[in-house]
């Protein structure tokens, strides 16, 4: 199982990544692949979720990986995140290793771990933040209706 974390840089987007630049984490996913001899491969796989098309990506759900790559980038752009480009960097875990690739006009270029990073926190955070968004316009359009309230557990078994 791999670990891959898109990082966006705010500093400079658009231009090469230079050691010392802020990065910002869009996404953290796991896939199940090995990738230990082609970490650049998983770079353009992760390129190809901040970019492409979301059309042709719900056509290629029955594909190996299709589904995660179709709902990783569908989590990827709901929360905002601008498209992946040039200066961006992409981290790939597997087992004890670790890869730090930034993209570059011609390609993956290997780099060392960046010090100035810092990312949105866990997903789920960030879909309450935007469930509750949404939510709240909509609640304040219609205030004859009332949220439901958490359920509240009433004995140890609910616990």
């Amino acid at each position: 199982m791999a670990v891959i974390t898109i990082y966006l840089n705010t500093d400079r987007p658009l231009q090469p990544y230079i050691d010392g630049q802020q990065l910002t984490a869009a996404i953290s996913t796991h896939l199940s692949i090995d990738i230990v001899a082609h970490p650049e491969a998983v770079a353009d796989w992760a390129f190809a979720l901040g970019n492409q098309d979301l059309d042709v990506l719900e056509q290629e759900r029955d594909t190996d990986d299709g589904e995660t790559s179709f709902l990783v980038a569908c989590l990827y752009r709901l929360f905002g995140n601008r498209s992946m480009s040039v200066g961006d960097v992409v981290h790939i875990q597997h087992r004890q290793r670790q890869w730090w690739l930034a993209c570059d006009p011609t390609g993956w270029r290997h780099i060392n771990e960046p010090v100035h990073r810092s990312g949105p926190g866990p997903a789920t955070d960030q879909v309450f933040q935007l469930l509750h968004a949404v939510r709240q316009p909509a609640l304040s359009a219609a205030p004859h209706l009332t949220p439901i309230p958490p359920a509240i557990p009433t004995s140890a078994v609910d616990v």
